[in-house]
Order: C-alpha cells, then sequence, then structure tokens
C-alpha cells in the first residue's frame, strides 16, 4: 500500500536524515494526528501550515510541524 511505504520512509529517515518536505500522510503520522486534520491544517485560508506543491501532491515542510501544532496548541 502506498501510505505504508510513505509512512515506512518517513520512519527510515528519522532513524537517518530527515527530508525537509515529507505528503500528507508522512507529516500526519509523524504528528500523531489524522490525515483529514493535516490536510485541514494544508488547506487552511486562514494560516496554513508551510507546505509547497509538486504537481498536485503537497509537501509539509517537517520543521514546521511541530511549531505549528505547538501554535495550534496555545489557542
Amino acid at each position: 500500500m502506498r501510505h505504508e511505504k510513505e509512512v515506512k520512509d518517513m520512519q527510515d529517515s528519522i532513524a537517518g536524515e530527515m527530508p525537509l518536505y515529507v505528503p500528507i500522510k508522512a507529516a500526519a503520522h509523524y504528528a500523531g494526528i489524522g490525515e483529514d486534520t493535516m490536510r485541514a491544517f494544508v488547506n487552511s485560508t486562514v494560516d496554513p501550515i508551510p507546505h509547497i506543491k509538486s504537481g498536485k501532491k503537497k509537501l509539509i515542510r517537517v520543521s514546521a510541524i511541530a511549531e505549528y501544532l505547538q501554535k495550534k496548541e496555545e489557542r
């Protein structure tokens, strides 16, 4: 399954060198939240999580995940 490969790649990268950007599914897994919640953060018009678009795929900046969620936590 594609999702499992993305998660496995994410886990492998945590053990080694972390990539700069990861797909939504891997970012959600890394953050411990649901994919739908992470997708909502990406698609937010008010305060989206930092990401880039690569074709149709949206890639989230790994270094922004914890910081973004902490900011959400304070509200």
